[in-house]
């Protein structure tokens, strides 16, 4: 009879395979659980959909904050409210966030939508 693990170990293979894109065995290796014990679990809760379905989550999540800060952004240039100008700046932040980057990632996308006289605007706003 296979060994018994705590809920605890299924919950955070769970969490590995599904938000951090592990792989059955990467997840058996770290948590020290047999590989068909990790496999077992994986298609007893239908992990690879609900990774599926996480990553599409993400995605759309992404597209979504690129479509808002796009608009806040011209919204901010356009009568530069220090208001919308820190929403701009807070969302951007959020973005790195979500996405584990640097600002030098975001500022160069700023940068291909702003010419240089925008970005001046912000910067005088924000500083």
């Amino acid at each position: 009879m296979a060994e018994a693990y705590p809920y605890e170990y299924r919950d955070r293979a769970e969490e590995m395979y599904i938000e951090q894109g592990m792989t059955y065995e990467q997840v058996a290796e770290a948590l020290k659980v047999g590989l068909n014990t990790v496999k077992g679990w994986g298609k007893k809760y239908d992990w690879k959909t609900r990774r599926k379905e996480h990553l599409d989550r993400a995605r759309t999540l992404r597209e979504n904050l690129r479509k808002l800060r796009y608009d806040m952004v011209l919204k901010a240039i356009q009568n530069l409210d220090p208001q919308d100008v820190y929403a701009v700046a807070r969302l951007i932040k959020l973005m790195q966030d979500l996405d584990g980057k640097k600002a030098d990632g975001v500022q160069k996308e700023i940068r291909k939508t702003l010419d240089a006289a925008e970005i001046k605007k912000l910067r005088e706003q924000i500083l």
